[in-house]
């Protein structure tokens, strides 16, 4: 297990190594929680994951291009210290399990900006929670159809 993580760690790595830092705001939201404030200027690569899971409800409030270029940081908080990032991996299944009739929109602006190779870092992200956890069979279902097409 330990060398699946390391590899898989290495991957999302790689496939967000030249993405973007977001050219819009980070946050569309007057009350943020001090998400905009946490991460503006700040990297992706290198972050807390204590800190990571204190502003976790940012995956929830990044507008898309943010949502993209963070993404990786809070994979690999899971990934490197899953006690402390908590509920961090059940959310980012979550934020690409089958949304809601309102999050619709937003969520195909989120998907649309993803590169194949990130898109394939994030179903194996998710492939792996799943054999880890064994709990979102149906997100996996949607999350697979949605990535790869």
């Amino acid at each position: 297990m330990i060398m699946e993580v390391a590899e898989l760690k290495n991957k999302i790595r790689v496939a967000f190594n030249d993405t973007p830092y977001p050219k819009s705001k980070l946050t569309d939201t007057y009350d943020d929680e001090g998400v905009s404030e946490y991460f503006q200027g700040k990297s992706w690569d290198g972050n807390d994951v204590s800190d990571l899971r204190y502003h976790s409800v940012a995956l929830s409030l990044f507008e898309p291009e943010a949502f993209r270029y963070y993404l990786p940081a809070f994979m690999l908080a899971e990934l490197e210290d899953p006690d402390t990032a908590d509920i961090i991996g059940e959310s980012i299944v979550f934020h690409f399990s089958q949304p809601e009739k309102p999050w619709e929109e937003n969520f195909e602006k989120r998907l649309f900006l993803f590169t194949s190779i990130e898109k394939e870092a994030i179903l194996e992200f998710i492939d792996y929670m799943q054999a880890k956890y064994e709990l979102f069979d149906d997100a996996v279902i949607y999350a697979s159809r949605r990535l790869c097409s």
